[in-house]
């Protein structure tokens, strides 16, 4: 997946593009008989490739400080999106899934 996010630093426009890898997230079941529970899984958040950054918005050629200095949050922000979005898409699959059934 592809995506762009955009912060300040230092008053300076910070545009990042980045390929990633997500995988789905399933919540734990813990509620019913033991033997149907089982544990959280997924939800694992990889950046797989820098596309390019710019500051404001000229092209950052050396973008490896930059993107240091600010990949903690700017990278869990993104993750922290990604893992909803997927999580949602699983809620409304297993809601159509159930309604097909019915």
């Amino acid at each position: 997946m592809k995506t762009t996010v955009v912060t300040d630093v230092g008053g300076v426009e910070i545009e990042v593009e980045f390929e990633f890898d997500l995988t789905p997230y399933k919540p734990a079941k813990l509620t019913g008989p033991w033997e149907d529970s089982y544990p959280e899984e997924g939800g694992d958040f990889e950046v797989t490739e820098i596309v390019s950054v710019t500051a404001g918005g000229q092209p950052v050629i050396n973008w490896e400080p930059i993107v240091n200095q600010i990949s903690d949050d700017l990278f869990a922000d993104a993750g922290d999106r990604a893992a909803t979005e997927a999580a949602e898409d699983a809620a409304l699959e297993r809601a159509l899934s159930c309604h097909r059934e019915a």
